[in-house]
């Protein structure tokens, strides 16, 4: 029934009904992280308005073409919200976890020298002397960076003031704070 007053186009919808759980969040992917992608990969989301929750999701639905104007991949998890915390229209945090590198070597960024082709450390041998390696790396985390080759387990690396040292250089090791 239409009260006087009120106007209505036909075909237009009066309400509209919207399932909150569960909930859908969808993120976009470089081509990078998209070509990693599983539908099985471990998702976490946490939300702007309670960084002290965390909700488990996982991937529901991967697209298959790029956006043309991010050049990005857009991915839809589904986060259970049975309790109907999350809102439509929430600011979220999304964690996929692409790949798990089980026994991966992480140095701090900073240890790394990159030279025009290639990259270096610093490691103190058996002498107290500064030794240079040129190191394969990997995958990097935040302020880490993995090392495929050129370090070993018990190498000893040289943390600050590489940038100024030479190969043979003497190295004084000193305490953290």
């Amino acid at each position: 029934m239409i009260e006087t007053g009120q106007t209505v186009a036909v075909g237009s919808p009066m309400f509209l009904l919207v399932d909150l759980d569960p909930m859908r969040v969808k993120v976009f992917l470089s081509e990078e992280d998209y070509i990693r992608l599983d539908r099985d990969d471990p998702v976490s989301v946490m939300l702007e308005a309670s960084p002290e929750m965390l909700f488990k999701g996982r991937v529901d639905r991967i697209d298959i073409t790029a956006d043309e104007r991010t050049n990005t991949f857009g991915v839809q998890v589904l986060v259970e919200n049975s309790n109907l915390f999350l809102k439509a229209g929430m600011t979220a945090r999304v964690r996929l976890t692409l790949d798990v590198i089980h026994d991966a070597m992480m140095i701090p960024q900073s240890t790394v020298l990159y030279r025009e082709d290639h990259q270096e450390i610093f490691v103190v041998a058996q002498d107290q002397t500064a030794e240079v390696r040129q190191v394969i790396l990997g995958r990097s985390e935040g302020g880490l960076v993995q090392v495929v080759q050129g370090l070993a387990t018990g190498d000893r690396l040289v943390v600050t003031g590489g940038q100024y040292l030479k190969q043979g250089d003497r190295v004084r090791i000193t305490e953290g704070p």
